[in-house]
């Protein structure tokens, strides 16, 4: 499944909110059920695109799976995108992994997936037309596209809700890696 099996209509000028992650990642924390060891960087992107009030106004999607994870007894891979689009959906939003030459292009912002500069993980910041703007851990040394995987192309924007759903997308990215 591709973007470009489906349409998806990306959300620009929208207002933008920094909010700085208040949970720092450690070594435990991509499986911790611990939520202080879970960093927040992903939450406060997204806070950080829909502009919310305050950062708690955003669930902790990856400690929430780190949870699934757990109770599921499985790995859950993407389940937090797919707990973010949930509720972003509930509020008429929705979040889409695009092309970053094309979001560059439109002059979106979003997020992408960056090798973390504290430890042997990955951290997420925001960025726009082809450089990172926003850390919201504001580590001493600033992000570029230098630290991004390189096998990741595709940022994470805001964007209407479309279709497939937020399950059944998930369901097509599962079947293609398998």
């Amino acid at each position: 499944m591709t973007a470009d099996a489906f349409q998806v209509r990306v959300l620009l000028d929208r207002p933008f909110r920094r909010h700085p992650q208040r949970i720092p990642g450690t070594r435990t924390g991509p499986w911790s059920l611990d939520p202080s060891d879970v960093g927040d960087c992903f939450r406060a992107c997204l806070a950080s695109l829909v502009a919310a009030d305050d950062l708690e106004d955003v669930p902790h999607f990856l400690h929430q799976r780190n949870v699934d994870e757990y109770l599921a007894g499985v790995e859950l891979p993407w389940h937090d995108i797919r707990l973010a689009r949930e509720w972003l959906r509930a509020q008429a939003l929705d979040l889409a992994n695009i092309d970053r030459a094309l979001l560059d292009e439109l002059g979106a912002r979003y997020i992408v997936t960056v090798r973390s500069h504290r430890g042997p993980w990955n951290h997420a910041v925001i960025a726009h037309r082809g450089a990172v703007v926003f850390d919201p851990s504001q580590h001493p040394r600033p992000y570029t596209f230098e630290d991004l995987h390189p096998e990741e192309t595709g940022g994470l924007a805001l964007a209407e809700p479309y279709d497939p759903d937020p399950v059944e997308l998930l369901a097509g990215w599962k079947a293609l890696t398998e």
